[in-house]
């Protein structure tokens, strides 16, 4: 089920807050309880329910696989510092041999990563690899990406993560309770935020729900909600009424509008499940990272990733971008480093060439902006210029995710340029009526201007106080029940992010 939907909203959550909180109350209570962990028991239960709701067949798989990578993990972490001793013979003169050491821990982690990282092709790329590659009589088990489990690459992420940590000795050894309430944590398992082993690890003996906790909490959670159906859903709604009836003809204003209200889709559709899943994540005691830090500011492309999807940048940049040698073996080491990050970033999002030229793309311009960025013409370049290049060039670049083919962005691109329909049927001023123009221009704001420090500190201190929080509280409900409304009468409210 997803977060913005009726039965979540009303169904789910009442009873979360029921049983989570009662079996709290319980294992504080009572110590026998406290032995057997009811509450951390209880969370693992609701987490299942949540994904059985939406993938009952996928349940039994989970489970399986918890059980896997928790005995690859003890594997690991007993064997870490264990090494097997190989005689290696050689002649060079006169017959001796030596003693090769053989890491165990090393070897048993790296079969387990590829023991990972194969559900994971098994499902999401294999028929793609033979669609591309079965000339060379190389062919993969067929698996499409409609049977995977739901939300796959965030789980097998989080598994590389937990064995890579107790490998490293990063974070302990988690109980294979701890290893369940991880991998099933409902708030992110279907579409992250992705959460680090050596982060979660800490908060299972520590989290203690509080009042403080659950109200900001469930301020997150408003505006979470308003976010995705006050504002995604509704340019999501547009940009399917265009292209509905558009194949009757369609003028630039008509592209334009629809690339602009995508741009702004993406972020808030993206963005507002995030913070429904932080929001969650504070009420049940624990904490979780930023995912975005207002994307829409940023004055390149470099700054862009650093901005968007900040649980994926840091996972690339523990588990692939610092193990290659990041920036410490020099310059030309630490461009093919972000080069090597920036495609499998593209294949993460998809099995799909159009995945793969936008990484491609985007590397090459973080490439050239680590070569040019300190360069005296690039820094005398006015912010304003850089915030709006990067705009264009970010918003040109969304079109890949838009549409099923690669030669349809290529198409949409195109007409932006160029004269549309001499006479469309449904022109740009049909679509662009007053309450998609107030709302896009409170969305551009809303990404733009309210990340501004100054704005933020001055709200800051405005909350802090009794009246200012006694306004924002008010604002909040009102968000709140907005946002239910609008769910409750739409049918519209897919999320983008489901598909990787």
């Amino acid at each position: 089920m997803g977060f913005t939907t009726s039965t979540f909203f009303f169904m789910f959550m009442p009873v979360m807050v029921v049983v989570y909180f009662t079996s709290f109350f319980l294992n504080e209570k009572f110590p026998a309880l406290r032995k057997i962990r009811i509450r951390d028991c209880a969370l693992v239960l609701l987490s299942a329910f949540f994904y059985a709701w939406a993938c009952e067949s996928h349940v039994l798989w989970l489970a399986l696989y918890i059980v896997l990578i928790y005995f690859m993990g003890a594997l690991i972490c007993k064997t870490r510092d264990l090494y097997l001793k190989l005689p290696v013979y050689r002649k060079e003169g006169a017959d001796y041999h030596q003693i090769r050491m053989l890491p165990i821990g090393t070897a048993a982690f790296f079969l387990a990563i590829l023991m990972t990282i194969s559900v994971l092709v098994r499902y999401k790329y294999a028929d793609f690899l033979n669609d591309n590659f079965s000339y060379l009589g190389i062919t993969f088990p067929r698996g499409t990406l409609a049977m995977a489990p739901l939300g796959i690459s965030f789980i097998v992420f989080s598994s590389v993560s937990y064995l890579a940590d107790v490998k490293q000795g990063k974070a302990e050894l988690g109980s294979l309770l701890d290893c369940a309430m991880y991998l099933t944590f409902f708030p992110k398992i279907v579409s992250g935020p992705i959460v680090l082993w050596r982060d979660f690890k800490p908060q299972i003996r520590q989290n203690q729900p509080s009042l403080e906790r659950v109200i900001s909490g469930i301020n997150r959670i408003s505006i979470g909600f308003a976010k995705k159906a006050l504002l995604a859903d509704v340019f999501g709604l547009t940009i399917a009424q265009i292209d509905h009836k558009g194949t009757l003809g369609m003028d630039t204003g008509t592209v334009w509008i629809a690339v602009i209200l995508y741009m702004l889709q993406i972020y808030y559709d993206f963005a507002g499940y995030s913070d429904i899943a932080i929001g969650l994540t504070r009420v049940l005691g624990f904490e979780c990272k930023e995912n975005f830090n207002f994307p829409y500011r940023s004055l390149s492309i470099t700054e862009f990733w650093k901005r968007w999807h900040i649980s994926l940048g840091a996972w690339f940049r523990e588990y692939v971008y610092i193990p290659m040698g990041g920036n410490r073996k020099g310059l030309g080491r630490t461009l093919l480093n972000l080069g090597v990050v920036f495609a499998l970033t593209g294949i993460w999002h998809g099995a799909s060439w159009k995945y793969m030229i936008w990484g491609a793309i985007n590397g090459i311009l973080v490439i050239a902006e680590r070569i040019y960025m300190k360069k005296p013409l690039y820094q005398k370049v006015p912010a304003v210029i850089k915030w709006a290049g990067t705009m264009f060039v970010v918003m040109l670049f969304w079109q890949f995710f838009r549409f099923p083919l690669a030669k349809d962005a290529y198409e949409c691109i195109g007409r932006m340029f160029r004269p549309g329909s001499s006479a469309p049927v449904f022109g740009w001023r049909y679509f662009l009526d007053t309450k998609l123009l107030v709302l896009m221009c409170t969305g551009i704001l809303g990404a733009t201007v309210l990340g501004s420090p100054r704005i933020k500190n001055c709200w800051q201190k405005v909350s802090g106080t009794r009246a200012g929080f006694a306004v924002q509280e008010s604002v909040l409900i009102i968000l709140l029940m907005l946002s239910v409304i609008a769910i409750v009468s739409s049918t519209y409210s897919p999320f983008i992010y489901f598909q990787y």
